[in-house]
């Protein structure tokens, strides 16, 4: 923001950035000197801030693209892990198998990630993979 125009009687000009009152922004004030020793304030008001609704708007576009930047990083590095064939895995003594529930919805729907996680364990145990299973639990009990 520009400062304004000087009078053609002004000799030197001064610029101070303070805070009006606690918790305000700065405002820029332009002390003008006169000849005879004279001297006038002036107040240049900085730009307000950003609205509320502009800061929002940046936090809901930003909030998403943290999410698929995250969601991104996890596949890239998981990727190389996963595989569909048992044969070029080496053989291991304790093979872990995650937990989850058998259904969902109420017990309406078979828990699809139940049946591929039992089928993937019992196929690594049947070709010889792993000697051993360390199962975890879903909590479905609290006793």
């Amino acid at each position: 923001m520009r400062a304004p125009k000087l009078a053609k009687r002004a000799v030197a000009i001064h610029a101070i950035s303070l805070p009006v009152r606690p918790g305000d922004r700065h405002s820029t004030f332009v002390i003008r000197h006169f000849p005879r020793h004279t001297a006038r304030v002036e107040t240049i008001p900085t730009a307000p801030p950003a609205p509320r609704r502009v800061r929002r708007l940046a936090w809901l576009l930003a909030l998403p693209a943290v999410v698929l930047l995250a969601s991104w990083w996890v596949i890239h590095r998981a990727t190389p892990y996963i595989v569909a064939d048992l044969n070029p895995l080496p053989a291991a003594d304790v093979a872990i198998l995650l937990g989850t529930s058998r259904t969902i919805e109420h017990g309406r729907y078979k828990n699809p990630f139940f049946e591929r996680r039992m089928d993937a364990a019992a196929g690594l145990y049947h070709a010889g993979k792993a000697r051993h299973l360390l199962l975890g639990g879903d909590h479905a009990h609290r006793d």
